[in-house]
């Protein structure tokens, strides 16, 4: 992972330039630009895109190198080439068996990724923005994140981050935690407007697994904060 910082990495200017002003009801609001880190394009090789809506080809896109996947089939195991992230996102995590030359956490790694991928064309430039883009700056909102909503494995997700014994930070957005049980590495991916509020949302991805095992347990995220000194809220969990 790159140290750069999410701020300065990749720009992407939606508008006529970076501090454009668009001019509405009278008033002039500043839009802070689209940006994501370089991290979220490792492994393609489907060239850079200059804009959010670019993300779409991307999808379709090939990777450096295919997955080999075991797929349950209506019940029968076959072997599957996955060759990008539009083939794997159709293939659902529940009938993937195992993998032939990767630990099955690369399979859930990229599936993540190509989440991530897949929501880019959405994010829009924002109006205002109450969220820290600091990984470390974020893990106490992050420690008390309420994903009770989401599949039963995954409530108490973060909850180990309230535990934390050692943090080691790449720039602002990459970190990785020890705490007594887990190991988390954390990174910012994007921010941007996601889901037409105005306000700036935090895309980022997680991967947990116990200190003294190999299991990974890799998420996706959007977060954002709809105030000042707010709660941290999830609006999406993959």
């Amino acid at each position: 992972m790159s140290t750069r910082s999410l701020r300065v990495v990749v720009v992407a200017v939606l508008t006529a330039c970076a501090t454009a002003a668009e001019a509405r009801d009278g008033k002039v609001e500043a839009r802070m630009p689209v940006r994501w880190d370089a991290h979220l394009l490792e492994g393609l090789s489907s060239g850079h895109p200059s804009a959010p809506g670019d993300f779409a080809a991307v999808l379709n896109g090939p990777w450096d190198s295919p997955l080999e996947l075991i797929v349950d089939t209506a019940g029968v195991l076959q072997d599957v080439t996955v060759r990008d992230c539009a083939s794997l996102l159709a293939i659902s995590k529940e009938r993937v068996w195992s993998t032939r030359t990767e630990p099955i956490g690369t399979e859930r790694a990229w599936r993540v990724t190509c989440g991530a991928l897949s929501r880019m064309p959405r994010a829009r430039p924002s109006r205002v923005s109450y969220v820290s883009l600091d990984v470390e700056a974020l893990l106490p909102a992050l420690a008390h994140l309420d994903v009770t909503k989401r599949p039963s494995s995954d409530t108490g997700y973060f909850r180990e981050l309230r535990d934390r014994l050692e943090i080691r930070c790449f720039g602002e957005d990459r970190c990785i935690i020890r705490t007594p049980g887990e190991q988390f590495a954390i990174d910012l991916l994007a921010v941007g407007d996601f889901n037409g509020d105005g306000v700036e949302d935090v895309m980022g991805q997680s991967s947990a697994g116990p200190v003294e095992g190999t299991a990974v347990a890799a998420r996706g995220f959007i977060v954002t904060r709809k105030r000042p000194g707010g709660a941290l809220t999830l609006l999406e969990w993959w």
